[in-house]
């Protein structure tokens, strides 16, 4: 359930995140002083706002990417630029603010998610990859497949699947969740590779999400992302 206190460690982030990238657009700090934070601090963002139903305002993987993307599209004012970050930011801050006053009570997280929920959001990844034709879509859609693949280690793990004294992964653990899932349904040597999959699904759509890839290996993190759910499907369900 969300409470107050995981929307204000969210917009925390948010605010962070969005100064951090006025003051880059606006000659308060260096790309290359502020790069590594601010990745750090994005994946900290996605998966706080993931926690209360939200989704990160900000498509750029880096600062170099906000740099050149407000150089193609007419921002040449410093005032532009702000103005723009904070009419990404706007929506997601007011939805934060009723969830912080207890206005909004309903929570979209993975508590209310079940099978035809997560092959909505499956298809949707891979319409979005069938319009992909650049480096950011195609982070796009590896960001899909990670979220994904966390609302799929959601759904098949349970504390059941736990080795004995082993403590239960944190919410946001969704690789450590697929492992011990995978381990429990997929036990033995003859089921090696199977156990494989999960990892390696999670690690592809990491190194996408990170950049330096192309169209395969976005088509391969969508094809192998595909495949896992329907593993997870077969062995959980009836």
């Amino acid at each position: 359930m969300t409470t107050a206190n995981d929307a204000r460690a969210a917009s925390d982030l948010l605010e962070r995140q969005a100064e951090l990238l006025v003051a880059v657009a606006t000659g308060g700090s260096r790309m290359d002083s502020v790069k590594w934070e601010y990745r750090e601090r994005r994946d900290d963002l996605e998966i706080a706002l993931r926690k209360v139903g939200l989704s990160d305002p900000f498509p750029w993987e880096e600062p170099s990417r906000w740099y050149a993307y407000y150089s193609a599209n007419g921002m040449g004012t410093y005032a532009s630029r702000r103005e723009y970050i904070a009419e990404l930011a706007a929506p997601i801050r007011a939805r934060l603010r009723e969830l912080m006053l207890g206005i909004a009570v309903e929570d979209g997280g993975p508590e209310h998610l079940d099978w035809p929920l997560l092959e909505t959001r499956l298809r949707e990844a891979k319409d979005r990859f069938a319009k992909s034709s650049t480096l950011d879509d195609f982070q796009d859609v590896g960001r899909r497949c990670r979220e994904l693949l966390i609302d799929l280690a959601n759904l098949a793990f349970d504390a059941t699947m736990l080795p004995v004294g082993a403590e239960e992964p944190k919410g946001s653990d969704a690789k450590a969740k697929l492992g011990y899932a995978s381990d429990y349904l997929f036990a033995g040597r003859q089921h090696a590779e199977l156990r494989a999959v999960a990892k390696t699904t999670w690690d592809l759509a990491n190194k996408v999400v990170h950049g330096g890839i192309g169209d395969v290996d976005a088509f391969a993190t969508i094809q192998a992302t595909v495949a896992l759910v329907r593993i997870f499907q077969r062995a959980t369900q009836p």
